[in-house]
């Protein structure tokens, strides 16, 4: 009996540990966090955005260049970005919202309309603050948090598959 219970609990929490890292590793792409399953250009115009060792975010092109970040100065403000704080899209539009160097919190859109001949140079632009809008809020807390997380679970899969083998080398177990 207590043989059976000790599998169902380790099967539970195998089952609980891929779980939480596949829906990590979806949540994590939102955050720049390198997804090991699913793809990571969702943004449109395939832009895609990175977080890099020190926590900055970045809107990346289609190319891997760097369209909006901290240190740029963007369309229609005198204030350069010192941190991007959220992220949103919208009608194939992105949206960010930065923290200037002045402390002032601004908004910015990025229209992929092929149309636009702004959108067709990867430039964002001033925007009254957008209310309607879902954003991808505190993207820095969020970014450490889902690392941590899917860095435990992914160590809790390696030490019940290392838990697995061992015990089956130990019982000289064979698979028929």
């Amino acid at each position: 009996m207590k043989l059976i219970t000790r599998k169902a609990t380790l099967l539970v929490i195998l089952i609980t540990s891929v779980c939480s890292f596949v829906v990590l590793d979806y949540e994590g792409r939102f955050y720049g966090i390198q997804s090991l399953i699913f793809n990571n250009n969702f943004l449109p115009d395939k832009s895609s955005c990175e977080t890099d060792k020190y926590e900055v975010f970045r809107i990346l092109d289609m190319d891997g260049f760097t369209i909006a970040g901290p240190g740029f100065r963007m369309n229609g403000s005198r204030n350069k970005i010192l941190v991007i704080e959220e992220y949103a899209i919208n009608n194939s539009d992105i949206y960010i919202r930065c923290k200037t160097e002045n402390g002032i919190m601004e908004d910015y859109c990025l229209s992929t309309n092929a149309n636009d001949s702004l959108a067709k140079n990867q430039i964002f632009q001033l925007i009254p603050h957008e209310k309607n809008i879902t954003w991808r809020t505190h993207l820095i807390q969020k970014y450490k948090i889902l690392k941590v997380l899917k860095t435990l679970s992914l160590c809790l899969l390696l030490i019940l598959f290392l838990f697995f083998v061992f015990k089956c080398n130990k019982k000289n177990c064979t698979s028929t």
